[in-house]
């Protein structure tokens, strides 16, 4: 999800249930809330991000796999947030 800051669409897209959502602006942390948080969705600031750079986080995110393991206990807790 694109918007000026990548703020506005984070905090809109963490309402929905069960979503979980990184607002990134870098390739790395694109990768590791994949990887680490399980994440489902990235929100980026085109104001704060260039086209390529943009493309590189976007390819950074789809490329991460969820590594699980010592992670799930962050995962469970989040889950556990979510469901109140």
């Amino acid at each position: 999800m694109v918007d000026g800051y990548g703020a506005g669409s984070f905090m809109v897209a963490c309402k929905i249930k069960g979503m979980v959502v990184a607002e990134v602006s870098d390739e790395r942390s694109a990768y590791m809330t994949r990887e680490h948080n399980n994440a489902q969705m990235i929100t980026l600031g085109a104001q704060v991000v260039g086209n390529k750079l943009a493309e590189n986080i976007v390819k950074g995110f789809l490329s991460g796999k969820y590594a699980a393991g010592r992670h799930q206990i962050r995962v469970d807790m989040l889950n556990k947030m979510i469901e109140r």
